[in-house]
C-alpha cells in the first residue's frame, strides 16, 4: 500500500469573532511547490528567540532546518542554523532556562553505535541559532527510569523549570526538575536534572495537551485502551503529584481524534484543538472549572496532516497544519 503523502503546508489564523462565544478561523497561507518548508519532517517545534519566533524542522535522520515565522507574507522564512542534535530522536522538545533557550532531545532505543537507551540531550541554542555539545543524562533504575516513554513536556512553575514524562505502555508517569550548576565541562550547558517523583497511572493514555491555568500546570489526556477522557492538574510537591480535575469528560470524537493542540488566546485564555486525517477540526475554549469547553469554531482544514504547530505572534493566534 503506497504510503499517505501529507497536505502543503498550511496556516490558519485564530481571531476571536464578533459573536459571543465565537472564533474565527481561516487560512492565510497554503505553501506553493516543494518550499520554502521541505518535506519529511518527522518533528516541528516552534521556539522563541530574542523575541521572533522559529521554526524547526527535523527529518528521520536528525537533519535541522530553521524558519522564521512571520504574522504576514513571507509567512514561513528560511533561516541559516547550525542545530546538530547527533541523529535523530523520538521527542523533542524546546525550553528556556538562565534566560537562554535549550532542546531536549529524548530517545528511548539507542540511535547511534555505543547510544544510551533512554537517553536525554540537553542543547544549549545561541544568538546565531547553532547548538551547543549536549549535557547527556540517562537512567535505568528507579525512581525515574527513563526508557519507555511517550511523552516528555517542558513545563514552568514559579519560576523552576522542570519537565514530565509518560510511557503509553508502562503507565509510568514522573517529574523531573531542571536547574543551572556552577560549571560545566566540555562545551555543554551547565545543567542537571533530578527526579522530583515517580508514580505509576493507568496504561494507554496519549494525545496529551499542555496548558496553563493561572499560572497553574493543565493537561487534557485521552485514554485508548480503557476509553476516557481527563483534565489533570500537575503539581510539584511529590505528595500531590497530579490531581484529576475532571474524568470521563464529554470530547467529541475523543477514539478517533489524530491530534490534540493546546494554543492560547488573548490574556492567556486556554484553548485546545482537535484534529482528524479527514480534515475535522475543532477549536475549543476550556472553562474556568476544567470540567468543561465550549466549541467556538469548526473548520474543514487539508486532509492528511501529520503535525499541527499553533503559536502566537504579536497577540494573534496561529496553526500551521503540517
Amino acid at each position: 500500500m503506497a504510503r499517505p503523502t501529507s497536505p502543503q503546508p498550511t496556516i490558519y489564523s485564530i481571531v476571536p469573532s464578533d459573536k459571543p462565544d465565537a472564533l474565527t478561523v481561516k487560512s492565510v497561507w497554503s505553501q506553493s511547490g516543494r518550499g520554502p518548508l521541505a518535506a519529511g519532517f518527522v518533528h516541528l517545534i516552534q521556539f522563541t528567540r530574542k523575541g521572533t519566533p522559529y521554526l524547526l524542522g527535523v527529518n528521520a535522520k536528525g537533519t535541522t532546518a530553521a524558519y522564521r515565522l512571520r504574522p504576514k507574507a513571507p509567512w514561513v522564512e528560511p533561516v541559516k542554523a547550525k542545530i546538530d542534535l547527533g541523529g535523530p530522536c523520538e521527542i523533542l522538545q524546546p525550553f528556556a532556562i538562565g534566560d537562554r533557550l535549550h532542546l531536549l532531545a529524548y530517545s528511548s532505543k539507542p540511535n547511534a553505535p555505543g547510544a544510551r537507551a533512554g537517553l536525554l540531550k540537553f542543547f544549549a541554542i545561541g544568538n546565531d541559532l547553532s547548538s551547543s555539545t549536549p549535557f547527556e543524562y540517562f537512567r535505568h533504575r528507579p525512581p525515574g527510569i527513563t526508557t519507555g516513554w511517550t511523552v516528555l513536556q517542558p513545563i514552568t512553575y514559579l519560576n523552576k523549570v522542570y519537565y514530565a514524562t509518560y510511557g503509553f505502555d508502562t503507565g509510568a508517569v514522573d517529574l523531573f526538575s531542571i536547574s543551572v550548576t556552577a560549571a560545566s565541562a566540555g562545551g555543554a550547558p551547565p545543567l542537571d536534572t533530578e527526579n522530583v517523583w515517580s508514580w505509576t497511572w493507568a496504561k494507554g493514555w496519549t494525545r496529551f495537551a499542555f496548558f496553563q491555568f493561572g499560572g497553574e500546570n493543565f493537561f487534557l489526556k485521552t485514554n485508548t485502551l480503557v476509553p476516557n477522557v481527563n483534565i489533570d492538574h500537575l503539581d510539584n510537591n511529590p505528595n500531590s503529584r497530579s490531581d484529576e480535575v475532571g474524568t470521563q469528560l464529554n470530547l467529541e470524537d475523543a477514539q478517533k481524534l489524530d491530534i490534540v493542540r493546546a494554543f492560547y488566546q488573548a490574556g492567556g485564555a486556554p484553548y485546545f484543538l482537535t484534529y482528524m486525517k479527514s480534515g475535522k477540526t475543532t477549536f475549543n475554549r476550556v472553562h474556568g472549572d476544567c470540567l468543561d469547553w465550549t466549541t467556538e469554531a469548526r473548520l474543514a482544514a487539508v486532509e492528511g496532516a501529520s503535525q499541527i504547530v499553533t503559536y502566537r505572534i504579536g497577540g494573534q493566534s496561529f496553526a500551521l497544519f503540517y
